[in-house]
């Protein structure tokens, strides 16, 4: 990441937005929690990455499996907003979860998720987040 974050801003080097993507890259395919959390964003954006969803939530995905509050936080959102079942909804409920026993605050996001679920699908929520063997 450290190459990455030189190549990007040209830290003691010619700043080389290509080949920072290059290292990042890299970085993400050897499991690098906030690598796969930049692409996702750059896939999500098109900064450095052409837009495409699909591969937004497939990097968000492994950054929040790698236990990246920021990238938990987000998918739990992400399945908050576009998921209306109550299985959408249960995943937000895990992922936000996970997000907030990394540190991330999700509180008002953990509280609109479970006023919509009801007390047996947040119990069983609550039970999964709390399992961190999810790889």
């Amino acid at each position: 990441m450290r190459v990455y974050q030189d190549l990007l801003i040209g830290n003691r080097i010619h700043p080389s937005p290509e080949r920072a993507q290059v290292w990042l890259t890299k970085a993400a395919s050897e499991n690098h929690p906030r690598a796969n959390y930049l692409i996702a964003r750059g896939h999500l954006t098109g900064e450095g990455r052409s837009k495409d969803e699909d591969s937004y939530i497939m990097y968000l995905r492994r950054a929040a499996r790698l236990n990246y509050p920021l990238a938990q936080k987000e998918l739990g959102e992400n399945y908050r907003m576009t998921r209306e079942d109550d299985y959408g909804l249960y995943l937000a409920l895990v992922w936000l979860l996970r997000a907030q026993k990394n540190g991330e605050d999700a509180t008002p996001q953990i509280q609109a998720v479970e006023s919509r679920l009801d007390r047996l699908d947040r119990k069983a929520a609550h039970k999964e987040a709390s399992d961190f063997d999810f790889r």
